[in-house]
């Protein structure tokens, strides 16, 4: 009998998602299924289809809460995930999940690379005049995440929770902006939660449309 690895399980899960709903998701929820660990946030290279865990300091994570407003409790700090309660469908046909992501290869295309991961900045202002400016757009949602993630890894390592906020505010920007995938609702906690003192950053979260945002907060301010 075959024993499968925790990747070949992750892809395994994928492959339904893609084959059955027609879902054309990445790999981030089944990765961290199956490499999350405690103490630590997952940092995944979609790429390589690999992961690196990234330990959050002086982080005792535990969890409490009600179905819409979750807590995941560090010594210093929470992230508080709350529930808009906006639905989102994101498989089928006319999916705009789906849209984005043909969007982001069209891109990869035009810049002479099979993936947006493997495009630079530099890259996409060379190829700019030759998208139109959606294609554009997302694109530079993409590139920029990147970067955004790999610093949001090392800034959390280090435990500069301020950087780390700020990076989170970047990202829900963008996702507004210029990947298109938050909704008004949305938005209006978001806002909420950045005027709240003790706040540090806060951004939607999951595949978007709906769904929730995650906030980062002194654990004083909660």
């Amino acid at each position: 009998m075959h024993s499968f690895s925790p990747t070949e399980k992750a892809l395994l899960c994928q492959a339904a998602e893609h084959n059955y709903p027609n879902n054309p998701c990445g790999i981030m929820d089944q990765f961290i299924s199956v490499h999350g660990k405690a103490d630590h946030a997952l940092l995944i290279d979609c790429l390589n289809e690999s992961s690196k865990l990234v330990n959050m300091p002086s982080s005792t994570i535990c969890f409490f809460g009600r179905r819409d407003c979750v807590h995941f409790k560090s010594f210093y700090l929470f992230f508080k995930v709350i529930n808009s309660n906006v639905k989102h469908k994101l498989s089928g046909e006319n999916n705009p999940f789906a849209e984005r992501q043909k969007s982001c290869f069209k891109a990869a295309e035009i810049c002479g690379k099979d993936f947006l991961r493997s495009v630079t900045l530099e890259d996409l202002e060379k190829c700019k005049s030759k998208m139109d400016q959606e294609t554009y757009n997302r694109a530079l949602h993409g590139v920029e995440e990147d970067k955004r993630t790999l610093e949001a890894a090392e800034v959390l390592i280090k435990g500069d929770f301020n950087r780390f906020g700020e990076l989170m505010n970047a990202s829900h920007d963008s996702l507004r902006d210029l990947y298109e995938v938050s909704c008004p609702e949305v938005d209006e906690l978001v806002e909420i939660a950045r005027k709240t003192k003790g706040v540090y950053g806060s951004r939607i979260t999951g595949g978007g449309f709906g769904g929730c945002t995650v906030t980062l907060i002194d654990r004083d301010a909660v």
